[in-house]
């Protein structure tokens, strides 16, 4: 190869490596650039801004309670929303899910109906109650926990649960136990008769159905949907109540009324509505439709098989703690200490009466006169809402649990205090007061045959001579 080929072919090679060379150098730089115009330099710091202060809440309703003297029926925790938001107990906000939840969380304070089952927990061998002579009654009967919710009769026994967990048939007139058994989970509410059975509900979404007699043989067991595993808030049956000759109606813990098959146990529908809403107080029949309330102050309507929404309405205040119907009204307690009546054509308030206390499901509709329980006792006209007469209690809470026994032209109440007091229904005239004995009278009374039977958180039921 000659020298002038060589030295070309070097001259070549020479450029060829500076070319290279420069395209990977613009090529790196290119790339530094880029990295650093995807760098986001930090924020500066926000100015801090300037919050005013949150206005004290609505004070709540106390619940009457030995066990828990500070537990109030709206959460005790402070509400976070804005000034013009309702209270917390109503407060509302989406959740991830889009269904509506609590701002505050339920705690164990809001449910005025469960103060006492945590002190009523008996564990190991439970004794066989005993049977005493009290003062002034035909027999006492001495448990091993408070009754729970109101008994029922059928035939010459009587049915009730307690706390913990036991269930039994006694004798009305005598008070003789003539059976016991046990439930799957602490009992809540009323037990409810259907047909030949009683039905317990329960926590943990339970029901069960025995038959009535001194057997109790159990006919059926149903476990409702439950959304949070069990523990200690995890109330699902908050009411039962069984309408007409099918169904029985399960008022769910979050927001649904549960429609079962009574003679079966079987699931049937599940209305409701889509946030967090406790059903506080045992559903209404009007018209063929059922009715209940919720702690948002909802009031709804379905059909009987919950198939169909009829109409929803809002309670101008608060929510209800009672209701009754008659003819076209729906009668509502509430927790403003008012006692409200709608026209159930348009939903249109009729009237609003102030009562000087809480009423827990309290009402009952006698001839004339609508007789409501709330702190005193009232006589009230149920179409102008007029107080034809109120008798007044020295106790605390006075009368606010469950309705008064009307029976011809006597009637008795009992006071959350153990104060009972005969009465005529039509003027109010006080015919004679008898303290009962110890604990709280949480639990409505029952008449059965010549007795009142009553029961409380001192751990015993009673039957006397009215």
């Amino acid at each position: 190869m000659s020298q002038t080929r060589q030295t070309k072919l070097a001259l070549v090679a020479i450029v060829v490596f500076v070319a290279f060379t420069v395209i990977i150098g613009a090529a790196l730089w290119n790339i530094e650039k880029e990295r650093k115009e995807l760098v986001v330099p930090p924020p500066a710091p926000p100015e801090k801004p300037t919050v005013a202060a949150a206005p004290a809440p609505t004070p709540a309703p106390q619940p009457p309670t030995s066990q828990a003297p500070t537990a109030t029926i709206q959460p005790s925790t402070p509400p976070t929303a804005a000034p013009e938001e309702p209270p917390s107990d109503l407060a509302m906000e989406p959740s991830r899910t889009g269904f509506k939840v609590r701002k505050a969380p339920i705690t164990e304070a809001d449910e005025y109906y469960l103060m006492e089952y945590t002190d009523d927990k008996v564990k190991g061998a439970q004794p066989a109650p005993e049977l005493v002579q009290g003062q002034n009654t035909a027999w006492k009967l001495k448990l091993n926990a408070s009754v729970c919710g109101k008994p029922v009769v059928h035939g010459d026994n009587l049915y009730f649960a307690c706390y913990d967990r036991q269930i039994f048939v006694v004798e009305t007139a005598t008070g003789k136990v003539v059976n016991k058994g046990k439930l799957w989970y602490q009992p809540i509410g009323n037990p409810q008769l259907f047909k030949n059975t009683v039905v317990f509900p329960q926590r943990n979404g339970q029901l069960t159905a025995f038959k009535l007699g001194p057997t109790l043989e159990s006919t059926w067991s149903s476990r409702l949907a439950v959304e949070a595993p069990p523990g200690k808030l995890d109330i699902s049956i908050s009411g039962a109540v069984v309408l007409g000759d099918y169904y029985l109606y399960a008022s769910k813990h979050w927001g649904n009324l549960y429609i079962l098959n009574a003679a079966t146990g079987d699931m049937l529908a599940d209305p409701g509505v889509s946030y967090e809403s406790r059903i506080n107080t045992p559903a209404v029949l009007y018209n063929g439709d059922v009715i209940y309330g919720n702690v948002a102050g909802e009031l709804l309507c379905f059909s009987a098989d919950g198939k169909k929404k009829r109409w929803q309405t809002q309670l101008p205040k608060g929510y209800a703690l009672s209701l009754a119907v008659e003819s076209y009204r729906l009668f509502c307690t509430t927790t403003e200490k008012e006692l409200v009546a709608l026209d159930l054509r348009d939903r249109k308030v009729l009237w609003t009466t102030p009562l000087n206390g809480y009423g827990f499901n309290s009402l009952i509709l006698k001839g004339n006169r609508l007789f409501v329980a709330a702190g005193g006792l009232y006589a009230i006209d149920p179409a102008k809402g007029t107080v034809l007469w109120r008798m007044e209690d020295r106790g605390t809470w006075g009368f606010c649990r469950g309705p008064i026994v009307v029976e011809g032209d006597r009637a008795w109440g009992l006071s959350q205090e153990g104060r009972l007091v005969e009465f005529a229904p039509t003027t109010g005239a006080m015919h004679r007061s008898l303290q009962l004995g110890a604990g709280e009278f949480w639990n409505p009374l029952l008449k059965s045959g010549d007795l009142l039977i009553a029961s409380s958180t001192g751990k015993e039921i009673l039957g006397f001579q009215p």
